[in-house]
């Protein structure tokens, strides 16, 4: 019998709240800094607009966000977006979603098929 080594991961679903929601931003901080996570992870949809996204990772800053998550990706030629919030912010992609069977649709972010399928797409659009 071989061993290995496992480990345990907690996923915290905090309600979701809109980057102009103020009031909602600072319960979504009081309830971080109560949990004292290791990683927060923002999840966001690829199919969003680049100035949406690139806003809604500056208002979520404040909330210690450690890594970008994002979703959609099956609904969606282009990772333009998701490349572009990267860079920007700084911040590492850890997974996206490429279906409705979470967490089975989850993937660890691959950033070469990223680039690749956006690449790709712009070519066949």
């Amino acid at each position: 019998m071989t061993s290995r080594k496992t480990w345990r991961e907690r996923v915290i679903d905090t309600p979701g709240v809109g980057p102009e929601n103020r009031q909602g931003l600072r319960h979504l901080q009081g309830l971080l800094r109560a949990a004292a996570p290791d990683e927060v992870h923002l999840v966001l949809s690829a199919t969003g607009k680049g100035p949406d996204t690139r806003a809604a990772v500056r208002a979520f800053a404040a909330a210690g966000v450690t890594h970008l998550l994002f979703t959609h990706l099956d609904e969606t030629a282009s990772c333009a977006s998701v490349i572009d919030a990267c860079i920007e912010s700084g911040l590492p992609l850890s997974y996206v979603g490429t279906g409705r069977d979470i967490p089975g649709d989850l993937d660890p972010a691959e950033p070469r098929r990223l680039i690749r399928r956006t690449l790709q797409g712009a070519h066949t659009s």
